[in-house]
């Protein structure tokens, strides 16, 4: 997927191009990275979401959300969640779309499945915070960071993330308990 909106399939030996989809634009295009959910690719758009099908690249869903800079897209089981402007969207796989303002600030990364639930980390005001949601898209644990929030990452259980001022770990099995700081 491309800045200019276009998603193509190519081959990987040759790099002849198998199909392409031209999504909207306004102003740009795609800016974040896409998903594979089975037979589907699932990509954040300028204006929303698409899903095609990764066979033939014909158009599964088109829904459209508030105009943002897309982040990519987390594919989780109940569906599609994409961010922005602290905003959380959740698009199920049979078409239908919610909005979940979290009031945290922006954020700036595809959300995060771990088995404490969904982890973001939001730019707000001078600070940011690290929230995990639960299955109903509340906030239900939440650390106070500093500016600058970094792209979070999770390695098995362990979320790591970092600010201008310091590299945090936490242990999101179950709740996602701050571990360690490194400043």
């Amino acid at each position: 997927a491309w800045s200019d909106g276009l998603i193509e399939s190519v081959e990987p030996l040759t790099g002849l191009r198998n199909w392409q989809y031209q999504s909207e634009v306004n102003v740009w295009g795609i800016t974040g990275s896409s998903a594979q959910d089975e037979d589907k690719l699932v990509a954040s758009t300028r204006t929303g979401i698409v899903s095609l099908c990764l066979a033939d690249g014909s158009l599964i869903q088109n829904v459209t959300t508030d105009l943002g800079w897309r982040n990519g897209v987390t594919v989780a089981q109940s569906g599609y969640l994409v961010d922005e402007n602290g905003t959380l969207w959740h698009l199920s796989r049979e078409g239908n779309l919610s909005s979940y303002p979290l009031a945290i600030g922006k954020i700036r990364h595809p959300p995060l499945i771990s088995d404490a639930g969904i982890v973001i980390h939001a730019q707000g005001q001078g600070g940011s915070t690290i929230a995990l949601l639960d299955e109903n898209y509340s906030i239900v644990n939440s650390h106070t960071s500093g500016s600058s929030p970094a792209m979070p990452i999770l390695i098995g259980q362990y979320l790591v993330t970092g600010d201008a001022s310091e590299l945090r770990s936490f242990d999101c099995s179950q709740n996602c308990s701050a571990l360690s700081a490194l400043t």
